[in-house]
């Protein structure tokens, strides 16, 4: 009797984690998903109203402190340039963090992970494979 009482106390209570850990992931997971849509459009506007302005772009060695100078990354990458969409390959999200693997038709693979904070991302990594 004693099992089944604390299965029956125990039950809900993890399921309501896992509702809020539901929340959280289905989250991470829009605002990588929006990030990812308006960058293969190359809709600046749109890529940067998902970073907060205190952001950090980490890549290479190269880290990018600010909106503004994001920004100015972006606009190096995306302007002018013909879309080549990533195929994301694998994709993995936890509560405020967003990571995926990806790859482009022009061959170029690597991953990016996200951290998010407040529905902004506050920093991004990028890894390059070789």
């Amino acid at each position: 009797m004693k099992k089944l009482l604390n299965i029956v106390f125990i039950l809900p209570l993890l399921m309501m984690g896992s509702l809020v850990n539901g929340q959280d992931l289905v989250l991470a997971q829009r605002i990588v998903e929006h990030h990812l849509s308006a960058s293969e459009n190359a809709n600046i506007a749109e890529v940067m109203s998902d970073y907060a302005e205190n952001a950090v772009l980490i890549s290479d060695g190269i880290v990018i402190k600010g909106k503004a100078a994001i920004r100015q990354t972006f606009e190096q990458l995306l302007t002018g340039a013909d879309p080549l969409p990533l195929k994301v390959t694998r994709s993995a999200y936890e509560e405020n963090i967003g990571f995926i693997v990806w790859t482009m038709e022009n061959g170029l693979e690597g991953s990016d992970t996200f951290i998010i904070e407040n529905e902004k991302i506050i920093v991004q990594t990028v890894v390059l494979f070789p």
